[in-house]
């Protein structure tokens, strides 16, 4: 499937760590989604943090990492329901059998229900690599 809406992906490091990250800049289209294939995650995935921006998005708008076919939200659906409002971070939890925080490979990044032209940022922050 083609991206929709618009969306930037930067890669960072935590200086001096094994930390990086992946900073994604969003702003969805008109039916309130945003994908974006090809993010490169290798590691462990560690934390997920959400920052709403101008137009606000609608609240409780979710966030997936998807891999595969039927789609695998690697994040364990720590991205649902984000706030309109204010910033938010969560961990990515492990499963009881699944390792639901290792990544490698490409993903796509996926926002639903944002609204018409809703904008924000997320950081995907991981280990390994």
């Amino acid at each position: 499937m083609a991206d929709t809406g618009t969306a930037t992906v930067t890669y960072g490091d935590i200086s001096g760590s094994t930390v990086h990250y992946a900073d994604v800049d969003w702003i969805a289209d008109a039916s309130g989604n945003v994908e974006k294939a090809g993010l490169i995650l290798n590691g462990i995935l560690l934390k997920l943090e959400t920052y709403p921006g101008s137009p606000a998005p609608t609240t409780l708008y979710d966030i997936t990492l998807e891999r595969g076919s039927p789609a695998l939200d690697v994040l364990n659906a720590v991205g649902a329901n984000r706030s309109a409002t204010v910033a938010e971070q969560a961990a990515v939890a492990l499963a009881t059998t699944v390792l639901a925080g290792a990544v490698l490979g490409t993903y796509t990044f996926k926002i639903a229900a944002a609204g018409n032209l809703g904008a924000g940022s997320a950081r995907i922050y991981f280990t390994g690599g």
